[in-house]
């Protein structure tokens, strides 16, 4: 009887994002580690209070690194102050 050892899946963890100050369409890094290597494998997760999550998927992956374009749908979640949105905050995570 042949039993295949499982190999243990860690998750990712995230240690650092840079730049804390990214406007929409710029890149955003996040380093950290347990990612998968490879185009479109990771999905980050951008997820603010009373506001529904929105995935994006990141265009590069190493294993300590992922970069993703931040997507125009997240100005659509921005805090609002006299009609106009105004830098706010996200929680990021990352699904692999």
């Amino acid at each position: 009887a042949y039993a295949a050892k499982k190999r243990k899946v860690k998750p990712p963890v995230i240690t650092k994002v840079a730049p804390l100050d990214v406007a929409i369409g710029e890149t955003l890094t996040i380093r950290g580690r347990n990612f998968r290597v490879g185009r479109s494998k990771n999905t980050v997760v951008f997820k603010r209070d009373r506001s529904r999550a929105i995935f994006v998927k990141a265009e590069f992956g190493t294993r300590k690194m992922l970069r993703v374009t931040v997507p125009p749908v997240v100005q659509k979640h921005f805090a609002v102050q006299a009609g106009n949105p105004v830098p706010t905050r996200f929680r990021l995570r990352v699904l692999t």
